[in-house]
């Protein structure tokens, strides 16, 4: 086997890993936020202080693990990025974008980068990702604060709501926090980067 077939063999095992995480990231993003909109919705509507706190307890606790096990899957994830766009330059893909004043290109080493913003928010899978999953550990935390407030038999009041503020914006901030310091996982050696240096021409 000569070196240029083990690296297109390394290049294909690990774009079959990629797609793999991919295909479980998207699976949990479309399930988990459903289900726990209905656990919310539907243990707030039977009223019942300690079934709203028991099941806050137990809907939060495993929302928390999915949160850690996606960041986790994000963080392979980010791995098997940087090492694809390293085998793309060294097997030498060809580069495809007018735009782009190159000869070596790929599709993850010329990934666009996330430089766009929407209301200030960049655009990025990992911070729409930590904005949901921030959004479902709110809910669950307004449930267990209902829920708590009625097994002590205090009257309704605003504290859930903000007990659920405070719990997104501090989630959604880990995340971002999170999301830098993973960054590192998608730098390039050194060596590869000299070998992909490009100049864009013009923006698409």
């Amino acid at each position: 086997m000569t070196e240029d077939d083990k690296l297109r063999l390394d290049y294909e095992q690990t774009n079959q890993s990629y797609r793999m995480l991919t295909d479980i990231r998207f699976r949990l993003l479309a399930l988990i936020p459903i289900f726990s909109s209905a656990g919310v919705a539907l243990l707030a509507a039977n009223g019942r202080p300690e079934i709203m706190l028991a099941g806050g307890l137990l809907g939060g606790a495993a929302s928390f693990g999915v949160v850690l096990y996606d960041l986790r899957n994000t963080h392979l994830y980010d791995a098997m990025q940087q090492r694809l766009r390293t085998l793309e330059a060294l097997i030498g893909f060809s580069e495809t974008r007018p735009y782009v004043d190159a000869t070596v290109g790929g599709n993850n080493l010329r990934r666009p980068s996330r430089h766009f913003r929407f209301f200030g928010v960049r655009v990025a899978h990992d911070y729409g990702l930590g904005i949901i999953y921030s959004a479902v550990l709110s809910g669950w935390s307004w449930l267990i604060a209902n829920g708590l407030l009625g097994v002590l038999r205090k009257p309704p009041s605003l504290v859930p709501s903000a007990v659920a503020v405070i719990v997104f914006v501090a989630a959604a901030l880990h995340y971002i926090v999170i999301d830098r310091d993973m960054g590192k996982m998608r730098e390039l050696p050194t060596a590869i980067r000299e070998l992909t240096k490009f100049k864009e021409k013009s923006t698409p």
